[in-house]
Order: structure tokens, then C-alpha cells, then sequence
């Protein structure tokens, strides 16, 4: 089952009759090691010593991670990913979207608590959900949806959580350079729904963002993503990008 991001409780749990904790407050989630106490459990069921009190949901770290990342990121001080949770929903339990968002909110609680623990399961999520947005690269007319860009977008978002060094790291520009070239490649394909713009706009905020951070220059695809923009997007952030463009070339060309 698929948590549906409820804050009070997960829709899924109710209607299954189980008790669900909801999102809880993160500084409530502690990070131990339950191997024994897992162990000890799956000995007892074995030897038919399972209780028979009302069946109770033990909340994977998935789903606390998932919980945190959403409360705190998504419905919290981030203002740009307003697409992603209509986009988990509809997406498939298994597929790439879902297993981004795995990585990048295991890799973000372990950001929160730092916790080795869980910045090994992040790698574990992270190279899954590699795999599976390989594979639907793949194929055009899944490469071609706002699902897929939202994926790349979470990996980049979580290469940004891991990797403390923009300048000798080689992940750090990857993944954008990547969404922009996948853009470019579908044409108009993003730039003419509501949720591709949104999604578009968000890449060429942080591609710049990422090519200052690294100190190079900002690409060509996405001076042109941001002509493309221009006509469906009109704020004080998207005209102030204009001038992080124009200050980020000048910092590399000094920097060259």
C-alpha cells in the first residue's frame, strides 16, 4: 500500500482497520538499531508465539522518512515542489517516481538526525531508484512525462543533501544537465502543461543555482529554456534569476 501523505493519518491504514501514526513531529523520531528486537520477533512467530492482540502497522523507515520530507520540506519551507504529491499519487507504488522520493527522504532524515544508519539505507534507495528512472529513460513515452522530470529533479535534490563539495563533485551537476537535455529533447512537450511549466521553471532555478555553486557557466539550453519560460512566467524570483544568470557567467569567466 501506498501511503496517500495524510498529516492525520493515512487514509490506507484506515480503511485496512490498522492504527497508523501519522506524521509525527521529527524530533520524536529516534534512529536505533531494532536488528535483535526484529530478530526476536520473527523467532517468536515462527515458534507460534505471535500475541493475539489487534494487528498494529510498524512504521518502516520509509515511511517516517517519507513523513518528515513531506511535512517538513515539501508542505514546509520549500515553495517548489507543489507538484509532487499529485504526481506520487497517481505514479505507480513500484515505479521511478516512487523510488526517488524514497531516496531523497531517507537521505534527508539522515541530513535531519546524522544518523550512519541511514545515510547507508539513502545509498541503498538512491542506486534502486537509479536503476528504475534508467530504465524508463528507455522509453520515450515515459521519458517524455512530468513524472520522469520530477524524478531527476528529487536525485538532484539528493545528490545536493550528500555531497558537500559543488566544485570536484561530478554528481552535483549531473543530474540537471541531464533534466535539461531531457527537456530539450521532448521539444515543447513540458512547456505546454501547467505541471511541466512548473517543473521547468523549478530546473532552470536550480541549474543556476548549481552552476554558481560550482562556479561555471550557465549552458546555453538553459538560456533557452528560460526564452521559452519567459512568455508563461512572470514574478520578482523568476526576474531575479535573470540577474543570478548574469552573475554567475561573470564569476566563472573571473574564475577561468
Amino acid at each position: 500500500m501506498q501511503c496517500d501523505l495524510h498529516r492525520s493519518g493515512c487514509g490506507q491504514c484506515k480503511r485496512a482497520k490498522l492504527l497508523c501514526h501519522g506524521y509525527r513531529n521529527p524530533d520524536e523520531l529516534i534512529v536505533r538499531d531494532e536488528t535483535m528486537q526484529t530478530k526476536q520477533k520473527a523467532l517468536a512467530r515462527r515458534a507460534g508465539l505471535s500475541s493475539s492482540s489487534p494487528q498494529t502497522l510498524q512504521l518502516s523507515w520509509n515511511v517516517r522518512a517519507r513523513g518528515v520530507f513531506f511535512n517538513d520540506y515539501v508542505f514546509g519551507f520549500s515553495r517548489s515542489c507543489d507538484v509532487l504529491a499529485p504526481l506520487l499519487e497517481q505514479a505507480p507504488a513500484t515505479g521511478h517516481l516512487a523510488a526517488s522520493v524514497d531516496a531523497v527522504s531517507v537521505a534527508f532524515m539522515s541530513f535531519r538526525t546524522n544518523a550512519p544508519l541511514l545515510r547507508q539505507l539513502a545509498k541503498e534507495k538512491y542506486v534502486t531508484a537509479l536503476q528504475k528512472l534508467g530504465q524508463a529513460l528507455r522509453v520515450h513515452e515515459v521519458s517524455a512525462t512530468d513524472e520522469t522530470l520530477q524524478s531527476v529533479l528529487l536525485l538532484d535534490l539528493y545528490e545536493k543533501l550528500v555531497n558537500k563539495d559543488p566544485v570536484s563533485s561530478v554528481a552535483w551537476m549531473s543530474h540537471v544537465v541531464g533534466a535539461i537535455s531531457l527537456i530539450k529533447s521532448c521539444g515543447d512537450r513540458f512547456i505546454a502543461t501547467q505541471t511541466g511549466r512548473r517543473l521547468a521553471t523549478r530546473l532552470a532555478m536550480t541549474l543556476a543555482i548549481s552552476c554558481g555553486a560550482a562556479r561555471l557557466r550557465i549552458p546555453d539550453a538553459l538560456i533557452s529554456l528560460r526564452k521559452d519560460l519567459s512568455s508563461c512566467v512572470g514574478d520578482i524570483k523568476w526576474d531575479f534569476t535573470a540577474i543570478v544568470v548574469d552573475v554567475v557567467n561573470l564569476q566563472a569567466d573571473n574564475a577561468s
